[in-house]
Formats: structure tokens, sequence, C-alpha cells
């Protein structure tokens, strides 16, 4: 504890003394797993330049249903797209892709409760024998798209969720479905370790309205992130991290490289979308004020020049401090794209731009 004490010395030093510490590399900062929520600009921040909807949250049930629409009246997010789930996304410590079919019901039961701001997703596991058969029957219950965790495990067989290629026939059987009632999919892919898998899905279904959340966990190197887009019109990312960890390593790698994250955006403008995946629970913390805080975090990420986030050390983090063209587009109309919008069919996109 002594020289994170006296460096806590050294910077009260300095700025008694008139100075701007300079702040730390992002390297440098560190992770903050126990620090205590803490939000400086609460009940500071302006409206959104648009309503905002986001295309990717959790809710283990109708308990959050409360809080998080209150949450949303607050930060201004007016659409939420909700996401069926395995228990293990909400219960870490339970292993095995369980439990998914109850949570589909609670999402579409949710999506009738506030059928205006909440936008059912189903969750499909293609080991299920009858997993085409149950998409058709979600769809024909409401359901308006789908989240498949396949890509999102360590290797082949190796559960809950990589269990096969993602062009296995069984996964073809669903993208088959996906593509009759042109759903959107949310599709959890390590693009790093999938690489050859997740393009070939990509370049052989050119009409399927792919996101790929978390910048497709490419975010260490923007080339990739980059050239995915240029090369798929079919795919979307969104800007969330998922949990604390994850949210704050996120924030630090785009600390540490604001410019050439916001280029990508500017080369790409219609296909980064706003999300949170807070995983909405029963736990006691996750409360109103915990999910306005951490949604509003991620306005703060797009929208201004630094910011603060207790999950990491060191100081204020530098935002992207993107153009109100560009967070129109992220907060709204790329979600209206993917969401609504008709599949791209292949060449439109690159024939548009030279006209």
């Amino acid at each position: 504890m002594k020289p994170l004490f006296y460096s806590f010395l050294l910077i009260g030093y300095i700025t008694a003394c008139g100075a701007t510490p300079t702040p730390p590399k992002s390297g440098q900062r560190a992770v903050l797993m126990n620090a205590e929520p803490n939000d400086p600009l609460k009940g500071q921040r302006p409206d959104p330049i648009v309503p905002i909807t986001n295309v990717h949250e959790h809710m283990m049930g109708d308990s959050e249903l409360e809080p998080l629409i209150a949450a949303m009246d607050t930060v201004g997010i007016e659409r939420t797209v909700v996401l069926g789930s395995p228990i293990y996304t909400f219960k870490l410590g339970m292993n095995g892709f369980t439990e998914h079919d109850a949570n589909n019901e609670a999402v579409l039961g949710l999506s009738q409760l506030e059928p205006d701001r909440i936008i059912p997703f189903v969750v499909i596991y293609p080991e299920d024998e009858d997993a085409p058969q149950k998409l058709q029957n979600y769809v024909a219950r409401g359901a308006r798209g789908v989240k498949l965790f396949a890509g999102h495990g360590a290797s082949h067989g190796h559960g809950p969720f990589h269990t096969m290629p993602l062009d296995d026939p069984r996964l073809t059987a669903v993208y088959d479905v996906i593509k009759e009632h042109n759903l959107p999919v949310l599709f959890h892919v390590n693009y790093a370790k999938f690489t050859d898998e997740f393009e070939r899905v990509l370049t052989t279904n050119p009409t399927m309205k792919v996101l790929c959340p978390h910048f497709c966990l490419t975010l260490r190197d923007t080339r990739k992130v980059k050239s995915l887009l240029d090369r798929h019109p079919n795919l979307w990312m969104d800007v969330s991290f998922g949990w604390i960890q994850f949210q704050a390593e996120g924030y630090r790698r785009i600390d540490v490289k604001p410019e050439t994250v916001r280029k990508v955006i500017e080369a790409h403008p219609d296909r980064f979308l706003y999300g949170t995946d807070l995983v909405l629970t029963d736990y006691e913390n996750k409360d109103e004020e915990w999910i306005t805080m951490n949604m509003s975090f991620y306005r703060d990420l797009l929208e201004r020049k630094t910011y603060s986030y207790y999950g990491l050390s060191g100081g204020p983090l530098t935002g992207l401090n993107l153009s109100e063209t560009l967070l129109t587009g992220i907060y709204r109309d790329n979600a209206t794209a993917w969401l609504e919008g008709l599949p791209v069919a292949p060449g439109t996109e690159a024939e548009n731009k030279e006209q």
C-alpha cells in the first residue's frame, strides 16, 4: 500500500502548488474490482442528442424491469434489446448451457409488459435438436431477434458455448431461419480465436444482419476492426464491454488511443451501436442508481473529451468526443437499420459509396 499512498501524496502536493498532474499512461491504470461505485456527474448530464436505443442487455426476470425502465428514462434511452440467456450469464459459478428456455420465456413476458420499451431477443442453443423449430415458434410469439453464443468459448468441444464450428450444419439450419424472417442476430464471437469460421459465416450469409458485440473482442488491434467492417457490409459492432473488469479494460484501451478508435468509427459511421451489457439480476447492488450510473458512463465515453470511471485508477480518462452526426447514428439510426432494415445485398454498399 505504501507506493500507492505516496503517489496520492505526490499528486496532492503538485495540485496544491497549482500544477496539473500528468495523467498516468493507460497501461499503468489499475482495475479496481472492489471500488465503491461513484458518479461525479450524477444529475448533471444533458439529454442525449437523440433518444438512444440500447442494443445489448440481459435481465434475469421481471424484478429488474422497474429499475431498468427508470434508469432508461434518466439516461435518455428509449428502447432496450433484452437478450435471452443461459443461467451461466447470471450466475458465473453455474456451468453448462441450461435454463435458456426459461429465460427466453421471461424476456418475451417482459416485452409484453413494456412493448414500446423492451425489444425481445431469444437465445438459441444449436445443441438442442429442435433449435430451428424453437426459433420458428419464438418468432411466431413475438421474438424480434436472436442471440447466439457460439464462438464465445475457448476451443471446439469445450462448452458450454463453442461446441461446434460456426459453419456446422446445425448452426446453418438456424441461420436459414434467421434469414427467412430477416432477423437481426447478436453473435458473441471471439474473432481473434475463431477468425476463419466467422469469416466463412459472414461470407456465405451476406444478407444475415450480424452484430458482433464488444468491438468483436478485437479492440486491441483496431486494424482488424476496420478490416472486418471494410469487407463485410452485413456486420455491425456495439460499444459495450460487459462485466466490470472487461468494462474497465475496454475504457483503458480506448484511453490510450482515442484518436485511432475515433478514426475507425468515422470510417464506418453507420456500423457502431450503443450497448451496455450490464447483466441485470436481483443482486441488491444492481439497483436503479447503479444501472443509471453505468449506462451513463458509456455515454461519457462517446460524448466527452474526458470522463471518470470508478473501476479504474489514475484519474480522468480520455473519451472519444464524437460529433453530433456520429452520435446520432450510434444512438438511433444504426440500431434502426440493424433491427428493422432490409438485408444488404452483396456489392450494394460499395456501389452506393462509388455513386
